[in-house]
C-alpha cells in the first residue's frame, strides 16, 4: 500500500500555493476522497499550532519525494485452504494489486491434484483454469471500488523455464480467457535457480500497476486524526469503536466535521488496508468497530479455522459429522486469547465476534428446544446433507432461481445464508434430532411455521429456493411469497454492501408451472411481473403471473 503520491519534485512556490488555496477555501466546499471531482491535499496553515505544523511538513515531505523516492506495501499471503475462503474477503481491497499464481508448465483443463473441490461448490477436483477462476472471480467480486472499477491483477506463471515463449504464451491466453480478463499483466518466473531478473521484473510491474491506484489526494485534517489514533494503537488498543473516534477527532486541532467526514476517513484507510472498519448500525455506535490491527483479525479467523482447535471444543447437541461447523462461546474466547496472548487485544472478544457477526462470516444461534447457544461457520461444514426420506408436501410454489451474470465464489453463498438466517423474520435453521441443519451446499430453514420448508441450495454461481408446505393449518395462499423474495433480494443487496460491492448482477427465475415432466424450465420473474406479458420457456408454454398465481391459489407480489 501507497501513502504517497504520484509525481516529481514540487516547488517551493506550488507548496505554498496550495497552502494558501487550502486556508481561503471554506470547509464547505470540502471534496472527500471518492468523490469524483475531489481537490488536490488540502494544506492547513501552518501558523495556527506546533503540532499541525509537523503534520504539514509531512504533507510537504510527499509532495515533494514524490513515489520514486518512497512507497510503502504491505504484502498479505491468502491461505490456500479451502476452510479458509470464505474469510478472505474481509482482507479484499479496490486499493491493492492482486498476483494470482499458478504453474504454467500445466494445461489449463489439467485436474489439479488437491482435493478444492470447495471452490467449485461441487464434489469433483478442478481444473487449473478454474482454480483461476474462482480466484479471480473473488477479486471481481469484492474489489470493485465507487466506479464499479475491479482492482488490477497480475497473472504469474511459475516454472516458466521448462516451456519456450510460446507455448508460455499460449497458457497465458489460455489463463486470461478463463478469468475473462484481457487487459491483464502476465509475467512468467522461473523455478530451477534464483532468478533476480524474474524478481525484479515482477516487483517493477507491482509498482507500475500500483500507480493507477495509489494517486489519491486527501484532505490535510485527516493526517492529524490517523496520527491520534496511531498512538492508541501505540497505547495497546487494537479493537476501537466509532465513538471513540469521535472521541479523538474532538481532541484534535483541525477536526473532521462531522461523522460523515469521519466515515469517509474510515473507508480510506479500510481501502488502504491499514486498519479495518466495517460500519454496523448507523444508530449503534457499539456496533461501529475499527480493526486497527488486521493480522489480529487475520490470526482470529485463523484459531477459528483450524479443524484441530475445532475438535477440542465443547459444544452441544454437536453430531460429530457437524463438528467442524459449530463452535460455542467459551471455544471462541479461548481462539482468541491463545493466539493474540501478549497483544492485548482489550479482551474485547465479544467485539471480534460481533466483527464476524456483522461480516456474515458466523451465525449466532440458539436450540429453541435445549436453549443451548452456539455460533455456526458455513465454510467448515460438511459440503451436503445426509439423505432422509421425504414424504410429498400438502402443496409448494415453483421453485425460485437466482442467477447471477458471473461466476461467484462458493464463499458468498455462505454469506448470503448468513444473513438470510440473521436479517430475515419468520427465518430459521431447521433441525432434525437437534442438529441444525445447514450445510456447506444447501440448507433448509422454517418459514413462519416449523410445517412450512425452505430448501436453498448453491449450484456454481446459482441459488435453487424451494418452498414446500406440510402445514395441515396453514395454506400459501395466505403468506405473502413475493414479500419473502423482495426480502432476499434485500439479502443479497445489504450482504454486498458490507463490502462495498456494487458490481454483483443477478437475476430472478421462477419455474414454469406448466411444465410437468420433470425438467426445470425458469422463467424471468421481472418479465413476468411486467403487465402480465406471456412469457414462453424453454418448452414452449405460453405463461403470465396469472398462470403462476391462479393455478396455486397463493398470492405473490410483483417484484421490480
Amino acid at each position: 500500500m501507497t501513502e504517497t503520491n504520484e509525481g516529481g519534485m514540487a516547488s517551493e512556490e506550488d507548496f505554498n500555493t496550495k497552502a494558501q488555496q487550502a486556508v481561503d477555501v471554506p470547509e464547505e466546499s470540502e471534496q472527500l476522497p471518492g468523490l469524483k471531482n475531489h481537490r488536490e491535499i488540502e494544506i492547513l496553515s501552518v501558523k495556527q499550532n506546533a503540532e499541525h505544523q509537523q503534520n504539514l511538513r509531512k504533507a510537504k515531505q510527499h509532495l515533494e519525494n514524490g513515489m520514486i523516492k518512497k512507497t510503502y506495501f504491505s504484502y498479505w499471503d491468502f491461505a490456500g485452504q479451502s476452510t479458509y475462503y470464505s474469510t478472505h474477503q474481509a482482507f479484499f481491497s479496490p486499493r491493492a494489486v492482486y498476483l494470482l499464481v499458478f504453474d504454467l508448465s500445466k494445461q489449463g483443463d489439467q485436474t489439479l491434484s488437491d482435493n478444492l473441490s470447495f471452490r467449485l461448490g461441487t464434489d469433483k477436483k478442478c481444473t487449473v483454469a478454474e482454480s483461476l477462476q474462482f480466484w479471480a472471480s473473488s477479486i471481481k467480486t469484492f474489489t470493485s471500488d465507487d466506479n464499479g472499477e475491479r482492482a488490477p491483477v497480475i497473472l504469474v506463471g511459475t516454472h516458466g523455464d521448462m516451456l519456450d515463449e510460446a507455448t508460455a504464451k499460449k497458457r497465458f491466453d489460455e489463463a486470461k480467457q478463463a478469468i475473462e480478463m484481457d487487459t491483464v499483466t502476465c509475467l512468467k518466473v522461473s523455478n530451477s535457480t534464483k532468478c533476480d531478473k524474474d524478481i525484479t521484473e515482477l516487483r517493477n510491474a507491482i509498482f507500475k500497476v500500483g500507480l493507477g491506484i495509489a494517486n489519491e489526494s486527501v484532505p490535510a485534517r485527516w493526517m492529524e486524526l490517523e496520527d491520534a489514533i496511531k498512538k492508541e494503537q501505540q497505547n495497546g488498543k487494537n479493537v476501537i469503536h466509532f465513538y471513540d473516534i469521535k472521541r479523538i477527532n474532538t481532541k484534535t486541532v483541525f477536526k473532521v466535521k462531522d461523522e460523515d467526514g469521519l466515515r469517509a476517513f474510515l473507508k480510506h484507510v479500510h481501502c488502504r488496508g491499514q486498519w479495518m472498519y466495517f460500519p454496523g448500525d448507523a444508530d449503534d455506535d457499539n456496533m461501529d468497530l475499527i480493526i486497527l490491527k488486521p493480522v489480529a483479525l487475520a490470526k482470529f479467523l485463523n484459531s477459528l479455522m483450524r479443524s484441530s482447535l475445532v475438535a477440542e471444543q465443547n459444544a452441544v447437541n454437536i453430531d460429530t459429522t457437524n463438528l467442524n461447523g459449530i463452535v460455542d462461546y467459551d471455544f471462541l474466547t479461548t481462539a482468541a486469547t491463545i493466539l493474540l496472548k501478549g497483544e492485548n487485544i482489550d479482551g474485547d472478544i465479544k467485539s471480534l465476534t460481533k466483527v464476524l457477526i456483522r461480516l456474515k462470516i458466523m451465525m449466532k444461534y440458539t436450540n429453541e428446544k435445549t436453549n443451548e447457544t452456539v455460533y455456526i461457520i458455513p465454510s467448515l461444514l460438511p459440503l451436503k446433507q445426509l439423505s432422509v426420506s421425504q414424504s410429498p408436501p400438502i402443496e409448494r410454489i415453483p421453485k425460485i432461481k437466482i442467477a447471477f451474470h458471473n461466476f461467484l465464489p462458493l464463499g458468498f453463498f455462505h454469506l448470503f445464508m448468513v444473513a438470510l438466517v440473521t436479517d430475515v423474520a419468520d427465518i430459521c435453521i431447521s433441525t432434525i434430532e437437534n442438529i441444525p441443519q445447514i450445510f456447506g451446499l444447501n440448507a433448509t430453514l422454517y418459514w413462519k411455521h416449523q410445517a412450512i420448508l425452505v430448501d436453498i441450495r448453491w449450484d456454481r454461481s446459482i441459488i435453487i429456493i424451494d418452498i414446500q408446505n406440510y402445514s395441515n393449518k396453514h395454506a400459501l395462499k395466505d403468506i405473502e411469497v413475493g414479500r419473502l423474495i423482495d426480502d432476499i433480494d434485500s439479502v443479497i443487496l445489504n450482504t454486498l454492501e458490507v463490502y462495498r460491492q456494487i458490481a454483483v448482477r443477478y437475476t430472478f427465475f421462477i419455474q414454469c408451472p406448466k411444465c410437468t415432466d420433470g425438467v426445470d424450465n425458469y422463467l424471468p420473474l421481472s418479465l413476468l411481473s411486467q403487465n402480465d406479458e406471456e412469457v414462453l420457456c424453454a418448452a414452449r408454454h405460453a405463461v403470465t403471473m396469472n398462470d403462476v398465481t391462479n393455478e396455486l391459489q397463493f398470492r405473490i407480489l410483483p417484484v421490480s
